[in-house]
């Protein structure tokens, strides 16, 4: 677990391959062993409550913020996979000493590798 973690929902439009990322708001959560679980509950009275106001977007993904990608962003990743099926990863790194603009998108992978389905996330290009 992060110490600072903040994890949030990605709303917006798609259109085919196209994505526009228009709002967003933040996710609440619960720790267990040092996983974070996401307030799935809180999660649908949110996109409710967004829907009313904003008809014309959906529920595009996730963000939170870091360095690459580990284990924690991959648990959380299937859990948000259980609400969509192909959600983004957008993660900020407040910390890099780069000039860039320190965000990195990531979009979903489904593999069925004998019988099993894995989901992977992937740099989105």
């Amino acid at each position: 677990m992060r110490v600072f973690a903040v994890v949030g929902a990605l709303i917006g439009k798609r259109e085919g391959r196209n994505i526009e990322v228009m709002n967003s708001f933040e996710l609440l959560f619960h720790t267990v062993e040092d996983q974070i679980h996401i307030d799935k509950e809180y999660y649908y009275i949110k996109e409710e409550q967004f829907k009313q106001v904003f008809k014309d977007m959906e529920f595009l993904g996730w963000y939170t913020t870091g360095g690459a990608p580990d284990q924690s962003d991959i648990h959380i990743h299937k859990q948000v996979c259980e609400i969509i099926e192909s959600p983004l990863f957008l993660k900020l790194n407040p910390m890099t000493k780069h000039t860039d603009l320190p965000v990195s998108v990531y979009e979903s992978v489904i593999d069925i590798i004998s019988g099993e389905v894995s989901v992977c996330v992937c740099v989105c290009v």
